[in-house]
């Protein structure tokens, strides 16, 4: 199912990268994967409904990751590229690593903490998608 949908997702998302560029598209997917992500403890407990947000908050994210990186890869000239892309994904994985350390400590607190703090920094990333410089069409030393 998340990758039935992932792959639906990454279809629109194409199509919305010409149309509206990789910094809007980076940006809604961030701030609408952290709204479901939000929702979901207020969710029913309908298997049917869990698996299309789960789905839908999965494929946002990746597709908010996948623009970032793109948008990673216009930013920087090809000289500082290669290191540019180590140091994204060195923070992806050093989140990944916080991310499963801080997740038991907030279960400790209730079901609802967790999915705060995952929606507060996926709308975090989102709305900081908005501030990167446009490169679009620009020689970049």
């Amino acid at each position: 199912m998340v990758g039935a949908g992932s792959v639906l997702t990454y279809s629109i998302g194409g199509a919305l990268v010409n149309r509206c560029g990789k910094k809007v598209v980076a940006g809604l997917c961030g701030v609408v994967s952290a709204g479901i992500i939000a929702l979901l403890p207020m969710l029913g407990t309908g298997a049917a409904a869990v698996v299309a947000m789960v789905t839908a908050a999965l494929s946002f994210t990746s597709l908010c990751g996948a623009s970032l990186s793109s948008i990673n890869v216009d930013l920087f000239p090809t000289s500082l590229r290669v290191m540019a892309m180590a140091t994204f994904l060195m923070s992806g994985r050093l989140g990944t690593i916080a991310g499963t350390v801080i997740f038991p400590a907030l279960i400790e607190y209730g079901c609802l903490p967790p999915f705060i703090t995952i929606a507060a920094v996926l709308a975090a990333c989102g709305f900081g998608c908005f501030l990167v410089p446009n490169t679009t069409l620009k020689k970049l030393e």
